[in-house]
């Protein structure tokens, strides 16, 4: 909703605080020990942090909902509950990750100056920080968890033997696909080491492990192996700048068979660049964590696969804030 009156614009401004607050109590783990129940000194203790600051702490995420309150016992809410408690369903890596980026963001004045970040945060994501690598491949899988299902059931896969997946990080898309496409014989995961790393652990129980492939590699330097009848790109091209967009897409080109397809999911811009929110938003996140990366619009990629010769070049909707451009190699 656009903002009418000044509070609205109070409200704006003022979300960074909730924000902060949220990340430290993921970052230092307040909710695996709140689950039990817990008074804020004990959680101080048990943490090795100051008391007064985690009461004040836990007092505003009982404000904002996240946490519950009795007396002077906090308890997580249903979404800490359920989310942020350490075990088979946590989600913490994702939040962990995007508190990696605060201060990139700190410095966006720098950045609207002078036109790129000082340090570019993504770099440490992708393998200048093992930690940090962790936490962003761990976070990819956080987010994908639900919306794979999804966005694998809407694509249509006939015909397809030999499946790219590029960047494929956790491993999730990979094993998306062999699950509801068994008929697949082979899924080439293709990243960094680092990534391979956790997919390899991810997928060390999937009962249709033989057929992963792990192709660890650079895309900015290194080819894809011949052979492929599909090729998925799943949120890379925004971390790119267009000239390497356009060099991506030229390998993926020779790596494909006659009649080979490419899909590319990506959030994608409305034509005039200014929306949707979370496209718009997430292209000044790459502004302060890329090089040279951003978002980028359908009608864009679309025109980057008609200059290399794919045809049948449609954009579809994939999920509530994603979309995926289709197109396909002359037979």
């Amino acid at each position: 909703m656009a903002p009418e009156a000044f509070r609205d614009l109070l409200r704006l401004v003022h979300g960074f605080e909730a924000a902060k607050i949220f990340l430290v109590a993921v970052d230092h783990d307040f909710f695996t020990p709140l689950e039990q129940g817990c008074r804020a000194d004990e959680l101080a203790h048990l943490r090795g942090l100051d008391a007064r600051a985690v009461v004040l702490c836990l007092n505003a995420l009982t404000a904002l909902g996240v946490l519950e309150k009795s007396g002077e016992v906090f308890r997580n809410g249903t979404a800490a509950s359920r989310w942020l408690v350490a075990g088979e369903g946590y989600r913490g890596h994702i939040f962990k990750h995007i508190h990696h980026g605060w201060d990139a963001w700190h410095n966006l004045d720098q950045v609207v100056r002078d036109g790129h970040p000082a340090e570019v945060v993504e770099d440490l994501a992708l393998g200048g920080d093992a930690q940090r690598t962790r936490d962003f491949i761990r976070g990819m899988d956080d987010v994908t968890r639900e919306l794979a299902p999804e966005v694998v059931a809407s694509l249509d896969l006939d015909g397809v033997r030999v499946l790219l997946d590029v960047g494929g990080g956790p491993g999730r898309y990979a094993q998306t696909f062999l699950e509801q496409h068994p008929e697949l014989e082979q899924v080439r995961l293709f990243d960094l080491p680092g990534a391979l790393e956790v997919a390899g652990a991810n997928l060390a129980g999937f009962s249709a492990r033989d057929k992963v492939v792990l192709q660890p590699g650079d895309l900015h330097y290194d080819e894809f192996a011949p052979g492929v009848d599909l090729a998925w790109i799943s949120q890379v091209l925004h971390a790119l700048d267009e000239r390497a967009c356009r060099a991506l897409l030229a390998k993926v080109k020779r790596c494909l068979n006659p009649g080979g397809r490419v899909l590319i999911h990506e959030f994608l811009l409305a034509d005039d660049c200014a929306g949707p929110p979370q496209a718009a938003l997430f292209a000044v996140h790459m502004l302060v964590m890329t090089a040279g990366g951003r978002a980028y619009g359908g009608a864009e990629i679309s025109a980057w696969l008609a200059d290399l010769g794919f045809e049948e070049i449609t954009v579809t909707v994939a999920g509530p804030e994603t979309a995926i451009v289709s197109a396909r190699l002359p037979a």
